[in-house]
């Protein structure tokens, strides 16, 4: 991965292949998102909500997926930072949600800046959910 994230920052990889953070601090869950979006994208795994910040203004991906809320932040504030962002104005801000009874609702993530909210489960069809017949959602 750090080779791909090297040669993208030097302009060597495709530019039509888009670059994917992935928000999550459980390892065996960023794994599972990792897999669900295969090879369709470069992905970046972010542990905390400052790292996927930091991250996200360095690469400018076409996307974000938040799992777990971080340690550091509510996800609903992480969504509200990254859609304040002038540089991010085209990211695709992806939320799952339904893993726990504490977590917020899809609405509220959908207030705080999500562009789509998918459940937890759904995690291991995110290449297609985001590249698949909705192939258009990374070009908007």
């Amino acid at each position: 991965m750090r080779s791909q994230l090297e040669a993208e920052f030097t302009g060597a990889l495709d530019p039509s292949v888009p670059t994917v953070v992935i928000v999550e601090p459980v390892p065996a869950r960023a794994e599972l998102v990792v897999e669900g979006i295969g090879d369709s994208a470069v992905t970046c795994v972010a542990r905390d909500g400052e790292e996927a910040l930091r991250v996200a203004g360095d690469l400018v991906p076409e996307a974000i997926v938040i799992g777990t809320a971080p340690a550091d932040m509510p996800t609903t504030s992480l969504l509200r930072q990254l859609a304040s962002d002038a540089r991010l104005d085209n990211l695709l801000r992806v939320a799952l949600a339904g893993e726990r009874e504490e977590d917020p609702s899809p609405s509220t993530l959908l207030t705080a800046g999500a562009h789509l909210v998918l459940p937890t489960a759904d995690a291991d069809q995110l290449g297609r959910r985001l590249f698949g017949a909705r192939s258009g959602l990374l070009r908007r």
